[in-house]
């Protein structure tokens, strides 16, 4: 008997109604927190990117941009990032209501009379504090509140889980083979959020193998499994392998009388590509070159480098697992940035003897999970497992112990990685809400099961109600840290930077934060496009020094080098493979012609690739008479591997360095910088007590 004909239909109806109720909490607090306006890292691109139908870092989110540019439209908030924030916190809600529904579902299977009150209440005591502690845990929290990919990644993980659930309790019914074809179309759909929504695939797949004889013995179904797995290697290996399974499985059904397994493989491959076909937003877009371009992924080969995220090292995640970047002691402990342990002491409530009450009651809710239904008790298993340990492990975090061989800097996270372990801390805050129920049905038959009375059985059993209040912990120890209600910093900062520059000012940026603020400002409000943003992290590929020589081409021929000195091929030099322009340069500074790229100066310093771009943007916007035609300013201090002595001929003029042709030594401009801060820029909150300042607040 399955677990969904042990609770009858009026008590299916209060379960959806007390998840809903759970939610709506959950959403309450979600828009109490809800950041007003934009955030720091990758919220300013989503936001700019969503308004301007651009293309964010690979692999792009093309459902999320999809989305936001729908929400963009709805005018109910004259600020387009607080539009788009939006989709965190009702996407976050509703994976609430999703994970109430799995985990009473997962529950329901231990009901031994449908008609039994209390044990319903078990049933919704269990459900309610799983789906909070997962929705009220420090990292979903803090993704809930501002626009990033983490919560409609979950919304899509969850609806798979329940509905392998739901396959589950009717997978030997006709009609079941639906339910799993569903499945394999939203998990390729999930990767166009984000990668980490196939994470719960493997676990998936494994479980139906456990529940389905026919499926666990039928080399059909498995070849399909890993065709479609092989979007977790890249992009060429998963279109070759479901392209010709989908061949060979239409073929043979079309031979073989409608056969169940062969239909079941070809539409599992055949969704799964369908899926995956959202991904085509990318090079569809990128031949109009929208304002925000990344990876220009506008032909076949750089659209295969964006997807499998070689901007990021040509190296696949399974290569880059098998040699560890930080030791398994850091990876997995206390350590800053990217241990494990140091983000999940945290995630419940103040890390401590409170936290380890509830790492008991979720690992106890898994052990009574696979001990009241094994099959169903190891998915939750494996999903925990996959989220925590094994995320961990792909993930294989750099704690700065080893050296990177192509640049010979140290490995070393720049920022806290705990979003990545989203998926884990939202399983096993689920968890605890199983182990709740569980303790509460073996309380309650051990009461029964004894001389004691059934009033006295009922009276702990009401008593026990009130663990209900279990994610208050969670909820009392981030809601401070989770608040972004009052976070206006990334906006102002943004609006007083742009602000600092003089009209059509060039304006050299470093990396995230103090560019994708600027990107969300310009695109998506409209704040002084006239500055023309160069970001120097990625002014050292070729795709983006060419969208920034046509971006400055209305100023004149300020970056002076044709595509063909610009745009790189792989050229063998010494048995190696380099990517090298096919033409080189004269380097008017330094007398020689050259191929652009990085080289080593005479003092032993290492010029990129940006910084010979910034040289020659520098040389042509002199005029006849040596003066700057646009103002050249930088938002944190010039460049030293620059030829010129930069940081010497720069002054500070608002937030901005400005370069100058006399020697100021970095010195104030007290005069421009005055009339910025009395008459032009903002400071919103921050006199404010209540305004909580994370680490890129403060720094």
């Amino acid at each position: 008997m399955t677990g969904r004909e042990n609770i009858t239909a009026s008590s299916e109806r209060t379960n959806i109604y007390i998840g809903i109720a759970t939610a709506i909490i959950a959403l309450l607090v979600y828009f109490r927190t809800l950041s007003p306006s934009i955030s720091f890292w990758d919220c300013g691109e989503f936001v700019a990117s969503s308004v301007c139908f651009g293309i964010p870092h690979p692999r792009g989110s093309a459902v999320f941009i999809l989305i936001g540019h729908i929400f963009s439209l709805i005018p109910f908030a004259t600020d387009f990032a607080f539009r788009v924030n939006l989709i965190s916190a009702l996407s976050s809600a509703a994976s609430v209501f999703v994970g109430y529904m799995i985990v009473t579902r997962i529950i329901a299977y231990w009901l031994d009379d449908p008609r039994d009150v209390w044990g319903r209440i078990g049933m919704y005591l269990g459900g309610v504090i799983g789906a909070l502690c997962m929705g009220f845990n420090k990292t979903f929290w803090t993704n809930a509140v501002d626009a990033e990919v983490y919560g409609l990644t979950t919304l899509v993980s969850l609806i798979i889980v329940y509905l392998l659930l739901k396959w589950y309790a009717s997978h030997d019914s006709h009609g079941s083979d639906k339910i799993l074809i569903l499945v394999s179309y939203l998990a390729l759909l999930g990767v166009g959020i984000h990668m980490s929504a196939f994470l719960v695939m493997p676990a998936g797949f494994i479980f139906i193998g456990l529940v389905d004889r026919q499926l666990r013995t039928d080399a059909r179904f498995w070849i399909s499994v890993i065709a479609v797995s092989m979007i977790m290697v890249n992009l060429q290996m998963f279109l070759l392998f479901t392209g010709v399974w989908l061949i060979i499985s239409i073929v043979a059904l079309l031979n073989s009388r409608r056969s169940r397994m062969w239909r079941l493989s070809a539409l599992m491959v055949l969704v799964s590509l369908l899926g995956f076909s959202i991904q085509f937003y990318a090079p569809i877009r990128s031949k109009f070159d929208p304002p925000i371009d990344m990876a220009n992924p506008d032909n076949w080969s750089r659209f295969v480098a964006f997807v499998d995220r070689d901007q990021y090292g040509g190296e696949n995640m399974f290569t880059r697992m098998l040699h560890r970047r930080g030791e398994l002691s850091h990876q997995f402990g206390d350590f800053p940035r990217m241990g494990f342990w140091r983000f999940f002491s945290e995630q419940y409530s103040n890390p401590g003897f409170i936290f380890l009450l509830l790492l008991i009651l979720g690992l106890y809710g898994i052990y009574a999970g696979m001990r009241k239904n094994v099959k169903i008790g190891t998915l939750m298993l494996l999903l925990v497992l996959a989220g925590t340990v094994g995320l961990t492990l792909y993930m294989n975090f750099a704690d700065g112990t080893q050296i990177d061989p192509n640049t010979m800097a140290r490995r070393l996270e720049v920022r806290d990685r705990d979003y990545f372990w989203t998926p884990g801390f939202a399983f096993f805050g689920m968890c605890i809400g199983i182990g709740v129920s569980a303790l509460y049905f073996a309380v309650r038959k051990r009461l029964m099961a004894s001389d004691s009375s059934k009033s006295l059985a009922n009276a702990v059993s009401a008593a026990m109600i009130i663990l209900v209040l279990i994610p208050a912990l969670a909820i009392g120890s981030n809601f401070r840290s989770c608040d972004r209600s009052l976070d206006t910093m990334p906006y102002d900062y943004a609006y007083n930077t742009l602000n600092s520059c003089r009209e059509n000012s060039i304006l050299f940026t470093a990396g995230d934060n103090d560019t994708y603020p600027l990107w969300a400002l310009q695109y998506a409000l409209g704040i002084r496009p006239d500055v023309h943003v160069i970001n120097l992290s990625l002014l050292d590929v070729d795709w983006y020094i060419l969208q920034k020589k046509a971006e400055l081409a209305p100023l004149g021929n300020l970056i002076s080098l044709d595509t063909n000195q610009i745009e790189t091929i792989d050229t063998i030099i010494r048995g190696m493979v380099m990517p090298l322009p096919s033409r080189p340069f004269y380097d008017a500074i330094r007398k020689e012609t050259r191929f652009l790229r990085p080289f080593q100066n005479a003092q032993g310093k290492v010029v990129r690739t940006a910084h010979q771009i910034v040289e020659n943007i520098l040389l042509n916007d002199l005029d006849k008479d040596g003066n700057f035609k646009y103002d050249i300013c930088f938002a944190n201090l010039p460049p030293a591997e620059v030829a010129y002595d930069l940081r010497a001929h720069s002054e500070r003029v608002g937030l901005v360095y400005r370069i100058t042709r006399d020697i100021r030594n970095k010195a104030v401009n007290l005069d421009d910088t005055y009339d910025l801060v009395m008459n032009t820029f903002q400071y919103r909150n921050l006199d404010n007590p209540k305004y909580y300042r994370d680490e890129t607040g403060t720094s």
